[in-house]
């Protein structure tokens, strides 16, 4: 009995810190089969902001919209996320959870009225527009500038 005691008791102890590293390993470097296929089912789009044309997915719902781009790896490069606003009001964003920096556009009417270029994906202060909108559209950093999206442009979102 003894003997059965000092094998079985460090293999459960061995298991259970596997187990237990395992969970951590999976919680902080966000792996695992629940990440793949985050957000997947969205609708997708093209839409237009002055003359260019963006292919976008379309975060409707309040869960879709509170997971955004959250634990993806990538963004297509010339691709977005567009987040309509119901109600138009100043909606905050933070960068919980991103793996990369964002510019984003934000709308009201049709029009472009504020940008926010190359926000780090490891600052999670919530940002907030200047005013209230009715969609916002994240996009890989970099893109407002390198398209010349400026305050005013048209877009049929």
């Amino acid at each position: 009995m003894k003997f059965r005691n000092k094998i079985i008791i460090p293999i459960i102890v061995c298991l259970a810190v596997i187990f237990i590293a395992g969970f951590f390993v999976a919680y902080f470097f966000k792996v695992g089969a629940v990440h793949v296929s985050i957000n997947s089912g969205l609708e997708k789009r093209t839409i237009t902001v002055g003359s260019t044309k963006i292919p976008v997915e379309v975060a409707a719902t309040a869960s879709e919209q509170k997971l955004g781009l959250s634990y993806r790896r990538s963004l297509a490069p010339n691709a977005g996320m567009l987040f309509p606003i119901i109600d138009p009001a100043q909606t905050g964003f933070w960068m919980n959870g991103m793996n990369f920096p964002l510019d984003f556009i934000y709308f009201d009417q049709g029009r472009v009225v504020e940008t926010k270029d190359h926000v780090s994906n490891f600052d999670l202060t919530p940002f907030f527009p200047n005013e209230a909108v009715d969609a916002v559209l994240e996009v890989n950093a970099g893109y407002v500038a390198s398209h010349g999206i400026s305050v005013g442009d048209a877009s049929d979102y």
